[in-house]
Order: C-alpha cells, then sequence, then structure tokens
C-alpha cells in the first residue's frame, strides 16, 4: 500500500511507540492520522507537539479504547468527517501484569473490537474498499516469559487472531499484519516495576538479558510492512535490525513429544 494521501487511526497513538509511527507515516506522505488515547494533560501535550508540526494532518480524538461505544462513536466520527479510513494500527497497550483485567481488555479486547470496526465498515463484503489492520504484538508473544504472563498471553492472542483473519482476506479485503517489537525503549517498559506477587523470578535481571531498541525502529519496520506485508504476515522487529517474518507453526503433529505411559498402580 502506498501511505501517501491516505487516513489512518492509531490507537495508544500519544505515546512511546504510538508516537514514533505517527510521525513516520506524516514524514511519508499520509493525509491523516487520528489519534485515539485517553484524555490526559500528556496526551494534549504530545497532540500539540505533533499539531505545531505537522498542521492539521493530525488530529485528536481523547478516547478509552477499552470502552466499546466511546471506541465505536470516535471511529464513526473520524469515518463521517473524513469518508474513509484507509489503515487502522491496535497499538494501545499497558505492560504491568499486576493491572490484570486492564491489560486483557487492552491488549486483546480492544483490538478485537477494533478490528472488527474496522472490517464491518470498510470490508468489501459490506460494500467498501478494504484497507489494512496493523496490531501491535510483541517478541513475547512468539516465546514465553514467566514474568509476565499476563502480558505474554495477550500478545500470543494477538499472533493468532491476526493470522485467523488472513483466512478472511479474500472476503474482506482486509489486509491484517502484526508487528512483534523486540524490547523497545518507551514509558511502557519503565512502567514495568513489579510482577505479581506470587512470581518469584527477578523482572529487572530478565529485562537485562535483552536487548533494546528506540522506538523508531518499530516505526520503520511498520512503514514496510505497510508497503510489503502480505495478510496474516508477523514480523519481528528487534534489537534495531531489519524486520523480519516468522513463519506459523502450522501442523502442530510434527512438533509432538513422545510421552511414555504411566504405570497404572
Amino acid at each position: 500500500m502506498d501511505i501517501k494521501n491516505k487516513v489512518a487511526i492509531i490507537t495508544g497513538g500519544a505515546g512511546g511507540i504510538g508516537v514514533a509511527i505517527v510521525k513516520r507515516l506524516l514524514e511519508y506522505g499520509i493525509k491523516l492520522v487520528a489519534l485515539f488515547d485517553i484524555d490526559n494533560s500528556n496526551t494534549k501535550k504530545i497532540f500539540m507537539d505533533l499539531q505545531k508540526r505537522y498542521g492539521k494532518r493530525v488530529e485528536l480524538y481523547p478516547c478509552d479504547v477499552t470502552n466499546k461505544a466511546e471506541f465505536e462513536e470516535n471511529f464513526d466520527k473520524v469515518l463521517k468527517t473524513h469518508k474513509t479510513i484507509d489503515i487502522l494500527f491496535n497499538n494501545a497497550g499497558i505492560g504491568s501484569d499486576i493491572h490484570t483485567e486492564l491489560m486483557i481488555d487492552l491488549n486483546y479486547k480492544a483490538v478485537v473490537l477494533g478490528s472488527i470496526l474496522f472490517i464491518e465498515r470498510l470490508g468489501k463484503h459490506n460494500g467498501g474498499k478494504g484497507g489494512i489492520i496493523v496490531n501491535t504484538a510483541s517478541i513475547l508473544g512468539l516465546r514465553n516469559f514467566d514474568c509476565l504472563p499476563v502480558y505474554c498471553s495477550t500478545k500470543h492472542a494477538i499472533v493468532s487472531f491476526t493470522r485467523c483473519l488472513d483466512v478472511q482476506y479474500n472476503n474482506t479485503g482486509v489486509r491484517v499484519v502484526a508487528i512483534c517489537p523486540g524490547l523497545t525503549v518507551t514509558p511502557l517498559l519503565s512502567s514495568v516495576t513489579k510482577p505479581m506477587d506470587f512470581i518469584v523470578t527477578d523482572i529487572q535481571k530478565s529485562f537485562r538479558e535483552l536487548k533494546t531498541q528506540a522506538p523508531e525502529c518499530v516505526a520503520d519496520a511498520v512503514i514496510k510492512i505497510i508497503q510489503k506485508g502480505k495478510s496474516g504476515d508477523v514480523w519481528v522487529a528487534e534489537d534495531s535490525q531489519a524486520p523480519y517474518a516468522v513463519k506459523d507453526i502450522g501442523d502442530y503433529a510434527n512438533l509432538r513429544i513422545s510421552v511414555e505411559k504411566e504405570d497404572v498402580l
């Protein structure tokens, strides 16, 4: 997809990886980016800084994407005002497992909700023109990380959800892809300071074993996956290296490990 003159929504667009993606989109000539983020002073400051630099090509829609009615209302505002939405970035998320219910609602349920909103309104099966959804997962959606079992599982769910929607591409015309960033230096990372009480693993030590990168590295990978990624693709962007796609597990029976029968007493 050519990014020029397109309209995009990005959730969590006023922080960390989200801001880096917004800047890259604007540099690549996008017509409009609609920021969906919680209504607070930081969100407003980021928005004002972006608008000062890029003008009216950036709009702010204060929105809690865990609130279905609020998410839907703001989504439809963008669609009504700009007549189309070409790209949806399901990017909002948190990293601390101690906020368990919020993490599930934000990291996974909001991704499902946003994707369904986009597909129902822009899908070719409903008379739309299709488009692309980019879901922010994580390398922890491709491996296990015992310090953060809830976070890890939400990212695994996003990877699976993305790949499942690929099957519907010929019907909907909506290309769904996922980006799996490695450890990225953002405010989200600094918020992950304490795991749940029963976790005995040293979370800071585990993080130190992972290589870090700047948000701009992820933003560059997102641009490439928009331009070149195939429906259902899951790409990794880690250690400031060039992004790459990863295969699905496929037939899990090929991964079987023989298990000896236990003696029956």
